[in-house]
């Protein structure tokens, strides 16, 4: 079990950054059993259990600094995230891709374009049975010839 020793109300530099590397772990212990956080009851007394921590008014500087952790760490994966799309390269359709575009027919679909989000709209239905607009699929399918719902490969 690991424990912090606070000396007074607030935490110090090096205290703060062990009880994040600490929070950081408890939100993985969360988040890896369950899939979901738990309230925030549970949360503070694990944080109580786990840091040792007896005083409830310490509590909740711990739990800010844990959302902070989290945070970041949604930021970095957000970022790699980012990077990796902006490495994307556009491709140009071949003659034949844009034939097999052509050759789709346009018709009333039902539900959403799950790539713009349009309801009520006429588009395209694809080998796999998944439904866009035919302007969407086509930006789609310059960047990856693979339906955007279920990634099977579209050969047109």
């Amino acid at each position: 079990m690991i424990r912090v020793r606070m000396k007074g109300r607030f935490p110090s530099d090096m205290q703060a950054g062990h009880m994040k590397a600490c929070l950081r772990n408890i939100v993985h212990l969360f988040l890896g059993e369950n899939h979901y956080l738990p309230s925030e009851n549970a949360i503070q007394s694990e944080i109580c259990r786990v840091l040792g921590v007896q005083r409830r008014d310490c509590v909740m500087i711990m739990y800010m600094f844990m959302w902070i952790s989290v945070d970041e760490e949604i930021r970095t994966v957000m970022n790699r995230s980012m990077s990796e799309n902006n490495n994307i390269k556009k491709k140009k359709l071949t003659k034949k891709q844009k034939d097999g575009f052509k050759s789709l027919k346009v018709k009333k679909c039902k539900g959403p374009c799950t790539i713009c989000l349009g309801e009520n709209f006429k588009g395209v239905k694809l080998p796999c049975g998944h439904e866009f607009h035919k302007s969407c699929i086509k930006k789609s399918f310059s960047y990856n010839k693979k339906c955007p719902n279920c990634r099977k490969e579209i050969k047109l």
